[in-house]
């Protein structure tokens, strides 16, 4: 299975603790390569009024595919995808860069926090996924074109070159002017990583810099592996869309500490303690996501009213409340009957166990969002036949070996079966009873075997005169041949 190490990438003006590796191997095969140190007063969760913003943007960035040496990932360009699916549904104006190279990658961010966040009051949203790496305490973005460094000096100097140092990433987030600023890293790894030495001391705020801006939210700490499967980024979007309760003080709004104080707590119970996601926040203002209240579902009642058990088992019946906007259909395939509802909306289907069917060994359920599936464990050698009434759906279960040793043995047309009558309807007029008759005995003729006929080809001969040229003697004789035959009839 691919596993991913989750790197939190922050730096000095982002209270950043980085870590240093003792040999290549380390490095490359279990240093998480950065970790962040949250502050106790990191986390806010007062209740806030209405955010008022300018404009929202998002930059989302997803690696997969690496050319230089480094493990590929299954997930960073899938959970970009819907990252940015996400905030576009929430009215950001989305920038997706899938497998940027240096150049590009460097130039996404560069011109997102010098163009988007001129506005003091506009929204930010970053988004990063793909792999990090630390080298000799430094903090890197790795970009889909970055050999992997090693101690090889020119190889060492093209990583350099090639990767994006969080330094340099802490001269891009100062460029924007914007107090709301909300960056997730989730920057992964190929195979078991492991985070630095717990010994370390973090690397103290330069006098002079910047105070911290934004907030930022990491996927993990120091010391932690976790699986490439998109688990942080479902909880997320989960959290953001008010399915999880993130929203401590239920005040309708998401700020960025409620949701990472959410996603530390809750991801590390799914994992186990495996990862713990890490929150710290700066700046004067609190970046906050309205939480969209959920599509309202059209819940339709479809559950057995009714059990019918007729001579002693051999005939059972079964009826649905059926709402007639919704299709069904029945299949059956060996012991397996399976009656699918393509319902838009979700169904609910009591249990059939409790009915004690005596030709229905089980009954499971499948539910999705566009279709609920009934599957009924009937025996094979089972007749079973549907049709449907004004609001019910009746399923007829019949065991022939029973019903064959009975002196009135009942039959599937021993129950009235409402048959409606049948028509061929086109797109243009109906057609009569009569004419469906003519029209499948005429079907029925044009399908009788015909007689074979060998074709012969037949072929035309033209006559053809030619005329040949005699030479003298032969006229001379042939004159006197006439001549002699003339004088002879004479």
């Amino acid at each position: 299975m691919q596993i991913k190490h989750i790197a939190a990438l922050l730096v000095l003006p982002f209270t950043v603790g980085i870590a240093e590796t003792s040999s290549f191997a380390t490095e490359i095969g279990r240093d998480r390569g950065i970790s962040v140190e949250p502050r106790p007063s990191a986390i806010r969760l007062q209740p806030i009024s209405k955010p008022q913003y300018t404009a929202s943007f998002a930059l989302v960035i997803g690696i997969d595919n690496y050319t230089k040496g480094w493990p590929k990932l299954h997930n960073a360009v899938k959970d970009a995808e819907l990252i940015a699916g996400e905030m576009a549904r929430r009215g950001f104006k989305v920038t997706l860069r899938l497998n940027p190279n240096s150049q590009q990658l460097k130039q996404a961010f560069e011109k997102f926090y010098a163009t988007k966040g001129a506005d003091p009051k506009a929204r930010l949203f970053v988004w990063y996924a793909g792999h990090g790496h630390t080298l000799k305490g430094e903090g890197y973005l790795v970009p889909a074109d970055a050999p992997v460094p090693d101690w090889a000096e020119r190889r060492l100097v093209d990583f350099k070159l090639k990767a994006l140092n969080m330094r340099r990433f802490g001269e891009y987030v100062r460029l924007s002017s914007s107090k709301h600023s909300f960056t997730v890293f989730d920057s992964c790894f190929g195979g078991a990583v492991f985070g630095a030495t717990s010994g370390h001391t973090p690397i103290a705020r330069l006098e002079g810099t910047p105070p911290p801006i934004g907030q930022f939210l990491t996927a993990g700490t120091r010391h932690q592996k976790v699986a490439d499967d998109g688990g942080f980024r479902r909880l997320f979007i989960r959290a953001l869309k008010g399915q999880a309760p993130a929203d401590r003080n239920h005040d309708g709004f998401l700020t960025s500490g409620e949701l990472g104080s959410f996603m530390s707590e809750r991801y590390a119970e799914i994992t186990k303690g495996r990862q713990t996601p890490n929150a710290t926040t700066g700046g004067a203002t609190t970046f906050a996501f309205r939480l969209l209240p959920p599509k309202p579902l059209h819940i339709v009642a479809v559950k057995p009213v009714d059990v019918w058990t007729y001579d002693k088992g051999s005939f059972e019946r079964i009826i649905f409340d059926w709402p007639k906007k919704v299709a069904y259909r029945l299949e059956r395939k060996n012991d397996h009957t399976r009656l699918t509802f393509e319902a838009p909306a979700k169904l609910k289907i009591s249990p059939l166990q409790d009915n004690k069917l005596r030709n229905i060994a089980d009954a499971s359920f499948y539910r999705s969002a566009s279709k609920t599936i009934l599957t009924l464990d009937i025996p094979s050698d089972r007749y079973v036949h549907d049709f449907v009434t004004d609001n019910q759906i009746v399923l007829d279960v019949v065991n022939p070996q029973i019903t064959e040793t009975r002196q009135n043995p009942v039959q599937l047309a021993s129950y009235p079966v409402p048959q409606p009558q049948p028509q061929i309807v086109t797109r243009s007029q109906t057609r009569s009873l009569p004419d469906i008759f003519t029209s499948t005995a005429r079907i029925l003729q044009s399908l009788q075997p015909r007689p074979q006929y060998k074709v012969v080809p037949r072929v035309r001969y033209r006559e053809v005169h030619i005329i040949r040229k005699h030479s003298r003697w032969q006229s001379k004789r042939r004159h006197q041949e006439r001549r002699f035959r003339r004088h002879q009839r004479r």
